[in-house]
């Protein structure tokens, strides 16, 4: 999860610890085009209520899979989205909402960000 320095970081470890427990109790891993979500806001100044999983576009390729001795470790980016753009996600596919979101190139680290134009 990527955000602007100041902005609502103070929520990120109850928010990971929240989906790493979901994780663990689901037996399985976040996997890219997964959606988790909404479930209400993530934080009282955004109306954010959503996490979409993806690769980390804003890194270099490189930076996608770490090697380890027990095998790669695949490295997500959780994005958070607002509830109409996580229901368009379940409803068109993850393809349809990455789509959109190289559209119009939001800034995914601003939780202030508004909605994409979902339809």
């Amino acid at each position: 999860m990527m955000v602007r320095r100041g902005d609502f970081e103070r929520f990120i470890p109850s928010l990971l610890q929240q989906l790493a427990d979901e994780s663990i109790d689901g037996g399985r891993a976040l996997l890219r085009g997964d959606v988790i979500g909404p479930r209400g806001v993530l934080d009282p100044n955004t109306s954010l209520e959503a996490m979409y999983v993806c690769g980390p576009v804003y890194q270099p390729d490189e930076f996608s899979t770490c090697e380890e001795p027990d095998g790669p470790v695949v490295i997500a980016w959780l994005i958070p989205l607002f509830a109409e753009e996580a229901r368009f996600a379940l409803t068109h596919g993850w393809e349809a909402l990455e789509k959109l979101l190289a559209e119009h190139d939001p800034d995914l680290t601003d939780w202030r960000r508004t909605p994409l134009p979902v339809r």
